[in-house]
Order: C-alpha cells, then sequence, then structure tokens
C-alpha cells in the first residue's frame, strides 16, 4: 500500500482573466461540475478551487495532466468534497480524499491518496 499527496495552487485572477470561460469550463470540467460552478454563480474562486483540486489529483497520481485528461477526474459535491477517476490508466485507488481553501486571492487543494499494491494490497 502507498499514501501520495498532491498540492495545487491557483491565483484566483488568472482564472478571471481567461478570455473565453465557457469554452474553458467545457474542455476542463465535466457537466455535473459545471452545474455546481453555475449554483456558485460562476465565482472565479470557485472555478480557480476546482481546477486546482484536479491538478492536485494529478499530482498524487503522479501522471499529471496530459497521461490523463482534466475531464477524468470529477469533483463531486454529493457528500462533502469527493473525487471520481473516470481513467482506465489508475488502477487500485483504495481511498482519495481532497481539501480547497481560498485565502488572499489563492485557491489551493490538497490530495491525498492510498493505492494498494498491484497484488491487491
Amino acid at each position: 500500500m502507498k499514501i501520495r499527496c498532491g498540492v495545487d495552487l491557483v491565483d484566483v485572477k488568472r482564472i478571471g482573466r481567461i478570455k473565453n470561460k465557457q469554452r474553458f469550463l467545457e474542455r476542463v470540467f465535466s457537466a455535473d461540475e459545471i452545474s455546481h460552478i453555475r449554483e456558485k454563480s460562476f465565482k472565479d474562486e470557485t472555478i480557480a478551487g476546482m481546477y486546482a483540486a484536479k491538478e492536485a489529483v494529478a499530482k498524487a497520481l503522479k501522471t499529471g495532466i496530459g497521461e490523463i485528461s482534466f475531464k477524468d477526474i470529477e469533483i463531486s459535491r454529493e457528500a462533502g468534497i469527493s473525487v471520481k477517476i473516470n481513467s482506465g490508466k489508475v488502477k487500485n485507488i483504495l481511498s482519495v480524499d481532497i481539501s480547497i481553501s481560498h485565502d488572499a486571492g489563492m485557491s489551493v487543494a490538497f490530495c491525498t491518496m492510498i493505492i494498494g499494491d498491484e497484488d491487491g494490497d
């Protein structure tokens, strides 16, 4: 069993400067995630936090975005904050926890992950 972590920090103003925000949202987020962003009035802080969360998960997976896509990682708000990873490239994940915070114009996300060994341990 392995414990991994990933962290990402996003400048909220950077999200505010995106010219074609709708195209960005559709490229990075699932329909359910965009629905949550809509419920939060498309606040840049919300978008930045969810973006940071996806990056933190990719770092914990040690794949980065590229080997898996932004849409392979879904930040869910069903019971607090949870993560769904929809990629056949990722196996043996036993647990994923994510925490998102905002302060001083920055959004940070921290991910912890427990991965079982290939033999099932």
